[in-house]
């Protein structure tokens, strides 16, 4: 039967009791070494593995199966940090480079105010041979600003609201 172990919250300070049988992540650090043409291969395989995890989120929120409360802005960020922080230099180096893949792959979405939103736009330019007019392109680019605003008010919103308790 499991044990009753208060459990502190990830964003918040709200403690809960959680059942625990014993097993957990492994808290001592496995050190491998690699040479310059290993270290490049395993910080390939890593940074892949990175995006591939955050696709499968990106999928998830298209396809609703990931509540939009999980969803995390710059406070949250701030909180997990510091978590990665405190578990030492290393962990917070992953961490950092998880959001760098992270940011990476969102600044790629078909956003127009995003690189992927500019990357449509010389698509569009390349199939019809010559570029959209000028005020498709503000105009497309406002609605993208618009949209990018929103997604940050939203995530800010679930930052406060896990803040608050709500």
């Amino acid at each position: 039967m499991p044990d009753e172990v208060p459990e502190r919250g990830i964003t918040t300070d709200s403690t809960r009791l959680v059942g625990k049988i014993g097993i957990g992540p492994l808290r001592e650090s496995l050190h491998v070494r690699y040479g310059p043409f290993g270290a490049l291969l395993e910080g390939a395989r890593l940074t892949a593995d990175d995006a591939a995890k955050v696709w499968f989120t990106l999928k998830g929120m298209v396809l609703r199966k990931i509540s939009p409360r999980e969803h995390g802005g710059p406070i949250f960020i701030g909180q997990v940090s510091g978590q990665f922080a405190a578990a030492g230099f290393v962990p917070l180096i992953y961490f950092m480079a998880f959001l760098s893949v992270n940011l990476a792959i969102l600044n790629l979405l078909p956003i127009p105010v995003l690189d992927g939103g500019h990357l449509v736009f010389l698509l569009i330019e390349g199939v019809r041979g010559k570029p959209l007019s000028l005020a498709t392109r503000i105009r497309l680019t406002q609605v993208g600003l618009f949209v990018l605003l929103g997604i940050m008010v939203f995530a800010l919103t679930n930052d406060l609201f896990r803040v608050i308790g709500g």
